[in-house]
């Protein structure tokens, strides 16, 4: 996983959210919550307690919590073994932790060159079930902690589930 660099950088605390675009040229570390848009000349790192729901723009990316969005990075991307990342990333160098959860496309190569292109499937129009917290929080329900992840099915595991035969009764 990245380390954070003695730069100097701009913390989001875990109570806090941020809806709209978010712009820098320091490093941003996420404890609480963005949607939108991210743009930074720096790093973005996602802890286990961030969620992103945004586009994203940087110099490097590091999660280990959860990104829902595009990523775009000019070094590289990590994905820690809790982070959980819905949607394609580019970036010259990707590395992706045991245990982590990735599903979208990815492109490996230089900036705007891309070496080679993967594409383990389209981006989903229905991404698989994420719990995300409400933006407004419920003073009965102070933190939501993520409790389900569900992996996205098979081509094999949807045939199967076509091959089902209901046979009416007479």
């Amino acid at each position: 996983m990245v380390k954070h660099t003695n730069e100097p950088r701009t913390e989001i605390s875990g109570g806090a959210s941020i809806h709209g675009t978010v712009r820098g040229s320091e490093d941003l570390v996420v404890h609480g919550r963005i949607d939108g848009s991210i743009e930074l000349e720096g790093a973005l790192y996602v802890e286990t307690d961030g969620i992103v729901k945004a586009d994203v723009a940087a110099r490097r990316v590091a999660v280990v919590g959860i990104l829902v969005g595009d990523v775009s990075a000019a070094e590289t991307i990590e994905i820690g073994a809790q982070g959980r990342v819905v949607g394609n990333l580019t970036a010259p160098a990707i590395r992706v932790a045991e245990g982590a959860r990735f599903s979208g496309g990815l492109t490996i190569g230089e900036e705007g060159r891309p070496a080679r292109r993967i594409e383990e499937r389209p981006r989903p129009e229905r991404a698989e079930r994420i719990e995300v917290p409400p933006l407004v929080e419920d003073d009965t329900k102070k933190k939501t902690p993520v409790t389900s992840f569900n992996a996205p099915k098979t081509p094999q595991e949807e045939r199967r589930k076509k091959r089902v035969v209901i046979k009416k009764r007479r």
